[in-house]
């Protein structure tokens, strides 16, 4: 199943349209954390501010736990069709 992120700002767009390494920030259930869908190399779906979809791939995934939450921020590129 493809995760879904929403980008913020213009400045993220721009960056991430670009090619460049985006980051983000995340919040994670214990369902999400138990499932792994969330990891490195995982596909998702981007939404930029003016709801352009694209598809990126997780860079890296850097979190904390907090009881059944974790908090921390991911690292996503821009898939570019070969």
């Amino acid at each position: 199943m493809m995760q879904y992120y929403t980008l913020d700002t213009k400045l993220q767009d721009a960056a991430f349209l670009a090619g460049t390494p985006v980051t983000c920030p995340i919040a994670l259930r214990q369902e999400e954390l138990e499932a792994g869908t969330l990891r490195e190399g995982a596909a998702i779906v981007v939404m930029l501010s003016n709801r352009a979809k694209y598809k990126a791939r997780v860079v890296s995934v850097m979190y904390q736990l907090k009881g059944t939450l974790a908090a921390g921020e991911m690292i996503i590129v821009r898939e570019v069709p070969a």
